[in-house]
């Protein structure tokens, strides 16, 4: 098995120390990095959420890539008249006029902003309530370093 380590030790012992040492070295440094990770999620949830109570006026709201909802702001809320708890997790097409999403408008717009980064549109959306409300939107793409 090979000659013993002025130690005392044979050779694959000292490999499973070495390789154990990597091991622990590995999980600290991946437990940092996801720790650092979380700790940007978190400030980018505060961020949002004092962009939230200081735009009252303005409905605001944060989609995943395939069109659901997964912010919701208070001015959302006042203006549509959804709670958060009712939107988020529902796809936007909630808030479009049937025409609109017979005509896959919804879709095409964040195909369109996914596409150039972003786009504006002038156009008609529903209330909880089914009355029509006259908006001006704007969709941006927000990416991650990993597009």
């Amino acid at each position: 098995m090979g000659q013993p380590h002025p130690a005392g030790m044979p050779p694959w012992v000292i490999a499973i120390i070495v390789i154990a040492s990597l091991a622990v070295a590995c999980s600290v440094i991946l437990a940092h990095r996801l720790l650092a990770v979380r700790n940007r999620g978190r400030k980018m949830q505060r961020l949002f959420d004092l962009f939230n109570e200081g735009a009252r006026d303005y409905a605001l709201w944060v989609l995943g890539a395939e069109g659901r909802v997964v912010q919701w702001s208070g001015g959302a809320e006042r203006i549509h008249g959804y709670g958060s708890a009712e939107m988020i997790g529902r796809h936007c097409s909630t808030l479009y006029t049937e025409q609109d999403r017979h005509a896959h408008v919804p879709q095409r717009l964040l195909e369109r902003a996914a596409r150039q980064g972003s786009c504006a549109i002038a156009s008609t959306r529903v209330r909880k309530q089914g009355n029509p409300l006259a908006v001006e939107s704007v969709l941006y793409a927000l990416r991650d370093r990993a597009g």
